[in-house]
């Protein structure tokens, strides 16, 4: 798992559950370098599955909106298709969904908040993400 906030990014192997935490890089090329790195030194494994949390609005793998980062280098970036191209499978949502789903109880109506950098919030019903619910990313 991979958590990239507005300023840490955070690496997180559940197996061995062993964590590694870095200042979070700005651009896409800082990012998709420090991936690089940390696949090797980690032993990620070819098509390993891998999920991550983004900063901002997230839509099919493609960042639509990376407010708190360096928005016009980020945006219409597809995470999916450039991870894919690092031989790792994975799925890609806005970081306060990925924490959502991690603290849900999966029944009725669940809110989440994140006070981080920005203020996150996610909706859930019944389990399921309402999309496009991050509070901190709207403009007002």
């Amino acid at each position: 798992m991979v958590d990239y906030g507005d300023t840490w990014i955070q690496f997180y192997k559940i197996e061995t559950k062993k964590s590694l935490r870095f200042v979070s890089p700005p651009t896409p090329k800082l990012f998709f370098y420090l991936l690089e790195k940390v696949f090797k030194s980690e032993g990620v494994k070819k098509n390993e599955p891998l999920i991550l949390g983004f900063p901002g609005v997230v839509k099919n793998g493609k960042i639509l909106s990376a407010p708190y980062l360096e928005e016009k280098a980020w945006q219409k970036i597809n995470l999916t298709n450039r991870l894919a191209k690092m031989k790792v499978s994975c799925h890609v949502m806005n970081d306060t969904d990925l924490h959502g789903h991690l603290v849900i109880k999966g029944k009725g109506t669940e809110l989440v908040l994140s006070l981080d950098t920005a203020f996150g919030s996610s909706l859930f019903t019944q389990g399921l993400l309402v999309p496009n619910t991050d509070l901190g990313h709207h403009l007002l």
